[in-house]
């Protein structure tokens, strides 16, 4: 199933390649105070799930290699990872989340050594960043299904938390 993505990057940012929903994308994470690498590209692919409302689960990462800063590897929500396989498990056969999806999002961040910067122009510009998108999915990601597979914001699951400690209740948010 496909999706077209428009992506609007700023100056630090730069699609390399684009061929049949695989994108290849080269940015700039620096890791501030009070960050990590790990926290930085969390929240890259929250800003992703939002934006091509779709889900994304860490497949692996890769914290302490020699051979670059950080790797962090993401794959579908309805890929197999931590899927019961077995239809008879749940309780109603539509419902299955397990749809051996084979989309995945692999973010690589370089190290800055003399070998890197001579063989990368872009590392040399300070496009640190590899973001390699397979958006291939084996399902719909367009439609009231696939919608009601996300999983709430924060700010929405704040927003009933300060209304039940409020006082409300169900009943009382029910509309005439």
């Amino acid at each position: 199933m496909s999706k077209t993505i428009n992506f609007n990057f700023d100056i630090y940012s730069k699609v390399i390649s684009t061929t049949a929903n695989n994108y290849l994308i080269r940015t700039k994470f620096t890791v501030e105070e009070n960050s990590t690498f790990s926290e930085i590209c969390n929240n890259w692919v929250q800003h992703f799930s939002a934006v091509t409302k779709t889900n994304w689960i860490v497949f692996k990462t890769y914290p302490n290699k020699q051979r670059y800063a950080y790797r962090k590897d993401y794959v579908c929500q309805h890929a197999s990872k931590h899927k019961s396989l077995s239809l008879e498990q749940t309780p109603d056969k539509n419902r299955i989340r397990n749809k051996n999806c084979q989309a995945s999002i692999n973010i690589l961040i370089k190290n800055g050594t003399p070998n890197t910067l001579r063989k990368d122009e872009f590392l040399r510009k300070g496009l640190n960043t590899e973001i390699k998108i397979s958006f291939e999915h084996t399902h719909k990601v367009d439609n009231a299904e696939a919608y009601s597979y996300l999983r709430v914001c924060s700010k929405v699951k704040n927003e009933f938390v300060e209304y039940f400690a409020s006082g409300m209740t169900p009943a009382v948010a029910k509309l005439p």
